[in-house]
């Protein structure tokens, strides 16, 4: 799997791929209304670019399931122009009937990126 296939979830609103987001700011995101809300304030509609810090990506095959995804993800901000952030990820992904879904996705250590 190739990391651009990770990434196209959250850039495209596939939310239908995505179940639960658990985040160290905002606690858990539950249900379908407010996952699409969430991430169209802060992914997509809001002040936010995430990228892939490209030395950290990591998959792992995991039998019988998919694989889990393990990362750091930096935020811009160019609207505002606040200084950049990071944060960890691990995203688990389920291959189910030829399709690769996000199940959970779990955002944490946020922080200053460094310089």
């Amino acid at each position: 799997m190739r990391s651009a296939t990770f990434a196209r979830p959250l850039r495209t609103l596939r939310l239908e791929a995505l179940a639960v987001i658990l985040g160290d700011q905002g606690g858990v995101t539950l249900g379908k209304a407010k996952l699409t809300k969430s991430i169209q304030d802060n992914i997509c509609g809001g002040d936010v670019r995430r990228e892939l810090v490209p030395a950290t990506f990591q998959a792992h095959y995991m039998k019988g399931y998919g694989a889990v995804e393990i990362g750091v993800h930096r935020f811009y901000h160019p609207k505002s122009n606040t200084p950049p952030g990071e944060g960890r990820f691990i995203h688990l992904w389920q291959y189910k009937d030829g399709a690769w879904k996000i199940t959970r996705a779990i955002s944490y250590d946020h922080h200053a990126a460094q310089k």
